[in-house]
C-alpha cells in the first residue's frame, strides 16, 4: 500500500513539473506521468543500487552531491525508453527536476 501511495506521488509530481513547467519536462498525459512512475521506480530497483555501488568513493569526494547526478541519469533513461510521451528537455533542467522529484520524495515518506 505505501508503495503504490509513493508511486502516485511521484506521477503525480511528474505531471505537476510538466504542467507548471512545460518547458523543463514534456508528459503527454496523466498515464504517461504514471507509466513514467513505474519505469522509475523499476529502475531506480535494480540499476540505481549498482551505480551507488561503482560511484562510491565519487559520492565521498563530492560529499554525496554525485547522487544527484544518479538520479538524472535514471530520469534521462526513463525519458530514452519513453521517448515520445516523457522527454526530458536539456540537462539543467533534468537537474531541477530530479531534485523536485527527490524533494517530493522525500516528504512522503
Amino acid at each position: 500500500m505505501n508503495y503504490l501511495f509513493r508511486l502516485l506521488i511521484t506521477a503525480a509530481a511528474i505531471f505537476a513539473i510538466s504542467y507548471y513547467a512545460p518547458s523543463f519536462i514534456f508528459v503527454s498525459s496523466f498515464t504517461a506521468a504514471l507509466i513514467a512512475a513505474v519505469l522509475l521506480g523499476v529502475v531506480n530497483l535494480f540499476l540505481r543500487p549498482i551505480l551507488l555501488l561503482i560511484m562510491t568513493p565519487f559520492r565521498i569526494i563530492t560529499l554525496g552531491m554525485s547522487t544527484l547526478l544518479i538520479n538524472v541519469l535514471m530520469l534521462y533513461l526513463v525519458s530514452f525508453l519513453m521517448a515520445p510521451s516523457f522527454k526530458i528537455i536539456g540537462w539543467w533542467q533534468a537537474v531541477i527536476v530530479a531534485l523536485l522529484i527527490s524533494i517530493v520524495n522525500s516528504r512522503s515518506k
